[in-house]
């Protein structure tokens, strides 16, 4: 146990810090362990946050723990439940943490409105009671009184405002749970009071994510629940307080002063000691016990002891050593003495801290706190610590307050569905409700049978057209009416009713609503008289609350193992088994109007709605309003609403400063639905993507009258940097250009910052004495790169023209699930090659972790093992910065320029890219050389340029060292030529699928890099084996690539009537088509459109290394003619990602 020394002053990045460090050693550590006292976190919120800093605490007091956090708001049927998921956990310990916000959901809070307000936070303290037995044990954390008062400085005039009714209540679960053998509380006001009310909460996530506390709060709660869980578990034993007394017991060290001179006199310096002394008696009161260990002289001591100011005696203490000059020999001493563990020791001294690090080495399994701050801090330093935490002893004849008025927990399931008062009701959504669905949709996730997701656009088509039905499941109980909380999605067709979409919120599960809205389909089933029932199931990563339930309604029609499945049923027996559940709860109908009463507070919320997103809009909970009939209910229920909140950010929130700022941050707030952007907020990581990006050109092109040019969202997504470009463009002569001097000087510091990124360790370098693989008959190849698609034809390729083993670097959980990925990456492009299979290794990794991600034992052998390294893998996506692509494609390289020095030298081919080049780099038309090295990296405006760069350069400089490196630039490369199989997220296909929607294609000159695949792949392995190329640069791309206008030709005559256009005119049409459905592939491109034809880069390569490499074989990579083109289009007509098929 290392010295404590209080106080320390952490700052918040400091603390951002630490809590994200917590967060990951947790992580860690529940990857790997999960056995130890096993704790359920039930809340009357989303508790999650809890779990990672509650672990962490627990791990570093040295109790191993398993937890276990369930679905918020559902404490009780959790408890009463047995196949629960909390009772399947089976909990050794629950937390319950309830919050009186909550509990009084139900209606306007106290003071507003006369109801009982008492009754809720009772009954979960009953539960406790009844519930905690034997081995289970409880936590009950008491609610903070709520800061939100309606009736402001007049609550506290009111003994039944919120204030005076938090108390009560309070203190009534307090009286009824204090003394139980098996429940501790937590009184959450400690907390607040420690804290600062402005670091406790939340106002952001508590509605969009249901979270009303700040990670502060949780870390603090953890670090607390970890000082309390040893203590209901009865595994912290009384503590022995040993003390050296000088200068701690008085003031002043009696080498100085003497036993006479040191000070106890009451207001004077000895007061705090003395106040100190008294904390001590009431710790040995407690039942800790206290002794002395001191250095001075036995004499000395009891001097001082014998004054009459002194308040502890020397019968107070359990030993009494003194003359210890060896103060570690003293402890063991004592400790022998009185019969005490190590564990239980603390010790207290203000000696220098040198002393004190030598006692904590000596005894690290003991406390040892220097009191080195205001004497009268003392108590509350050593209270902080924890050290002295102890449950009260039973008072003889005192027993626990019983609840008043008859006020106990239901004692079964059945008891608290009887109590809940519950109303649901099943009534069709409109077109005018269709948001609904959308906010179901984007947030319903944990009981949704198919992970639907509602586009609004797309709803509202299919409502037109009569496709589907849509109903919304409303629901209220006694503790709130929680609007529309679910939806179905139906079709009927040859007798069968079909349920395509289920959803429920989370809110309302554990009171057998979806059995009641099953029991009531079965009823509309029988109106219409179909013969059977069928639902659909598709698992999603987190829909298993979903798959649980059907498991219970329909288990001998839900296949383990199996990811996708229908339950269908003859709609008797469907009926009959949703009745069998739902006639067990008491469910009367709402009003089958899902619009609810118009009064003044409902009219104050819609106006208030009418301001938000569309797509927002539906958080503001115009349900709430229903029954809101006085000003002070109204504004009530306003202050609750909150749009959604700014995401949790690495930046630090800086509020936008200029005028332009302001206007930028407000209409980024407007697209991407959040109350809150700062000054450096990246677009990308607050929600934006490439169709949000297209809304946010039309909305400043609408505001600021200029269209942004594309690449400002890669080079400048803040609001700050954009406002400068704004700035630039508007003071240009032309308004219409872009203003290239205002921005070079942000574009040469973005240039220098990449150039520093090219650091390679010294260390990684050829070493002479180590042995070179067989790169011309190598045994073992590792491959990166085998689940993307060249990595797919490169494994084919080396399979066929290779006896090698080839191990696929993969990220995965296992080696199992890297087979797996690597199964289902191959069968999109090409049968699995069975009689091969033995020869294909999977490696689990990851390219952005130390080491490859490899298990360090796995390193050492493969580096051994593998005689030749292809790195074909990367992470490719043009929307993300470089900052996230940097570890798996920059850190990457470095791991696998130094995976190719150990053990023996391995030749390397890495594959890289023609998008390392910037149109600087070919100044005057000149041909680009293989050997060139490109060196314009301010002018490549994606991130995925930008790291791809970066690694090339780190390649070259390990090539200067004497690695054995050779390097391959592609071009774009197009499907398959046999087959037709392409990738279809390539920018080319994407741009030719919004084409076909808009029903147009572009007529120009401009050549399109096609290259297939699968030429692409037998050249690179040619080249790869061939001795004559190693250590050179290679591009490979197609030199015979057609033209946009040859590529429009071809797809009319494959039968897609698209309208010929010049390139300002498809552009137009593209962005019509764009503002006509937010939804479509013409929607993701726009941003990605360069205002005019000549910003695109139409370089010219040299190919002479790869030609002269090639020279003698029957390979090359070949013309694309319209046959093969037309291949490429019927792989997407039939596969879908074309919406339409050829005539």
């Amino acid at each position: 146990m290392s010295v404590v020394e209080l106080p320390f002053q952490v700052f918040a990045g400091e603390r951002k810090a630490a809590l994200h460090e917590k967060r990951a050693r947790w992580k860690a550590v529940a990857r790997n362990d999960r056995s130890g006292t096993r704790i359920a976190l039930m809340a009357t919120f989303s508790v999650h946050p809890l779990e990672p800093y509650l672990g962490y605490a627990l791990e570093a007091a040295g109790c191993r723990a398993a937890l276990f956090t369930g679905p918020f708001d559902q404490i009780v049927p959790e408890i009463l439940n047995e196949d629960s998921q909390t009772r399947r956990f089976a909990p050794d310990l629950c937390l319950i943490w309830p919050r009186l916000e909550d509990l009084w959901r139900g209606g306007p809070p106290p003071g507003v409105a006369g109801g009982d307000h008492d009754s809720a936070l009772l009954e979960l303290a009953e539960l406790a009671v009844a519930h905690a037995a034997g081995d289970r044990r409880f936590i009950f954390v008491l609610p903070a009184i709520p800061p939100v008062r309606p009736l402001g400085l007049g609550d506290g005039c009111s003994c039944r405002g919120v204030h005076a009714t938090a108390v009560r209540v309070r203190e009534a679960a307090r009286r009824r749970l204090a003394g139980l053998p098996h429940v501790a509380l937590l009184d959450f006001e400690d907390v607040v009071r420690a804290l600062g009310e402005e670091q406790v909460y939340d106002w952001r996530l508590v509605s969009l994510a249901r979270i009303p506390y700040t990670e502060a709060v949780f870390d603090e709660v953890g670090a607390r629940l970890a000082r309390l869980v040893p203590l209901v578990c009865g595994s912290v034993a009384p503590r022995l307080i040993a003390l050296e007394p000088d200068a701690v017991l008085w003031d002043g060290w009696l080498d100085e002063a003497g036993s006479d001179g040191v000070n106890l006199a009451q207001g004077e310096t000895g007061e705090p000691h003395l106040a100190f002394q008294g904390f001590l008696a009431d710790l040995r009161r407690a039942g800790h016990r206290l002794a002395v260990c001191s250095r001075r002289s036995t004499a000395t001591l009891e001097a001082v002891f014998a004054r009459r100011e002194m308040r502890l005696s020397r019968g107070d203490f359990v030993a009494f050593l003194a003359d210890q000059s060896d103060l570690v020999a003293g402890l063991r001493a004592l400790l022998q003495t009185v019969g005490a563990a190590e564990t239980e020791l603390v010790f207290l001294a203000g000696e220098t801290v040198d002393d004190l690090r030598a006692l904590a080495e000596a005894f690290p399994r003991a406390r040892v706190l220097g009191l080195r701050e205001e004497p009268a801090k003392w108590p509350l330093v050593l209270e902080r610590q924890g050290w002295i935490d102890a449950l009260p002893a039973p008072v003889d004849g005192e027993e626990p307050e019983r609840v008043q008025r008859g006020e106990t927990a239901p004692a079964t399931l059945e008891g608290f569905r009887k109590k809940l008062n519950l109303q649901v009701d099943i009534a069709p959504i409109g077109t005018a409700e269709s948001d609904r669905l959308v906010h179901l949709g984007e947030t319903v996730t944990e009981f949704n049978l198919t992970g639907e997701s509602f586009a609004a656009a797309g709803v509202e088509r299919e409502m037109a057209a009569g496709a589907r039905e849509f109903l919304g499941v409303r629901v209220r109980d006694r503790f709130g009416d929680y609007g529309v909380a679910g939806a179905v999605a139906l079709t009927a067709a040859d007798g069968v009713l079909s349920i395509d979409a289920l959803l429920l919120n989370c809110r309302v599960l554990g009171r057998d609503v979806e059995w009641i809205v099953l029991d009531r389909l079965g009823g509309i089933g029988r109106e219409r008289g179909v013969k059977r029932i069928r639902l659909r199931y598709r698992a999603t990563p987190r829909n298993h609350v979903a798959r649980d339930f059907l498991d219970r309604f329909a288990p001998e029609a839900c296949p383990k193992g199996v990811e996708a499945f229908d339950v269908e049923l003859d709609v008797e027996a469907f009926a009959a088994r949703a009745r069998s559940r739902a006639r067990d709860v008491e469910a009367a109908p709402l009003a089958s109007n899902l619009e609810p009463t118009a009064t003044p507070g409902l009219e104050l919320l819609r106006a208030r709605r009418r301001k938000l997103p569309a797509a927002h809009a539906f958080r503001v909970g115009v349900e709430l309003a229903q029954e809101l009939r006085t000003p002070a209910q109204a504004l009530w229920a306003v202050q609750q609403e909150k749009q959604a909140a700014r995401p949790v950010l690495e930046t630090v929130y800086v509020e936008p400063r200029t005028l332009l700022e302001r206007q930028l941050a407000h209409i980024w707030s407007r697209v991407l639905g959040v109350d809150q952007v700062g000054a450096f907020d990246n677009f990308f990581h607050i929600g934006g993507q490439s169709i949000l990006a297209t809304q946010l050109i039309f909305e400043l092109e609408k505001t600021f009258g200029i269209e942004l040019p594309v690449r400002v969202f890669f080079e400048n997504p803040t609001v700050a940097l954009m406002a400068h470009t704004i700035e630039a463009i508007q003071s240009a002569q032309d308004a219409a250009e872009f203003n290239a001097d205002a921005v070079s000087a942000a574009l040469l510091v973005a240039g220098t910052q990449l150039r520093k990124e090219i650091d390679l360790d010294p260390s990684i370098a050829a070493n002479p004495a180590l042995p070179v693989g067989d790169a011309a008959r190598p045994a073992a190849i590792l491959l990166t790169g085998a689940t993307g698609f060249l990595g797919a034809f490169l494994l084919r390729e080396l399979l066929e023209r290779t006896e090698a083993t080839i191990y696929c670097h993969c990220r995965a959980a296992d080696p199992a699930g890297a087979l797996e990925r690597l199964r289902g990456n191959v069968a999109t492009y090409y049968p699995w090659p069975e009689g091969q299979a033995a020869r294909i290794v999977p490696v689990v990794g990851d390219l952005g972790k130390p080491g490859l991600g490899l298990e360090p034992v796995l390193w050492q052998r493969l580096s051994a093992e593998i005689d030749l390294v292809i790195h074909s893998g990367a992470v490719t996506n043009f929307i993300d910065p470089y900052a996230k692509l940097k570890a798996a494609n920059v850190s990457g390289a470095r791991e696998i320029l130094r995976f190719c020095r150990e053990g023996k030298t391995k030749p390397l081919h890495h594959v890289s890219t023609l998008y390392v080049f910037a149109p600087s780099d070919a100044a005057g038309g000149r041909a680009l050389l293989e050997e060139s090295d490109p060196d314009h990296p301010e002018e490549l405006h994606v991130g995925y340029r930008q790291s791809k760069w970066v690694a090339e350069r780190l390649v070259k400089m390990g090539q200067s060292r004497g690695l054995p490196v050779t390097v391959y630039r592609l071009g774009r490369l197009s499907g398959s030529s046999a087959t037709g199989a392409c990738h279809t997220h390539d920018f080319l296909w994407r741009m030719i699928r919004a084409g076909v929607e808009a029903g147009c294609v572009m007529d120009n000159r401009i050549a399109m890099d096609m290259a297939p695949v699968d030429h692409v792949a037998k050249c690179l392995l040619h080249l790869i084996f061939n001795p004559r190329t190693q250590g050179k640069t290679h591009h490979l791309y197609n030199a015979q690539a057609p033209d946009l206008r040859t590529v429009g030709n071809w797809i009319r005559a494959f039968g897609l009537p698209l309208q010929e256009m010049p390139y300002p005119d498809w552009r137009k049409a593209i962005m019509e088509q764009a503002r006509k459905n937010p939804q479509s592939a013409s929607a993701g491109l726009i941003a990605f459109l360069p205002q005019t034809i000549a910003q695109w880069d139409d370089l010219v390569f040299d190919q002479a290394n790869t030609l002269a490499g090639l020279a003698g074989s029957p390979l090359s990579i070949p013309r694309i003619d319209e046959a093969i083109f037309h291949r490429y289009l019927r792989y997407f007509t039939e596969t879908g990602f074309f919406p339409v098929r050829a005539r």
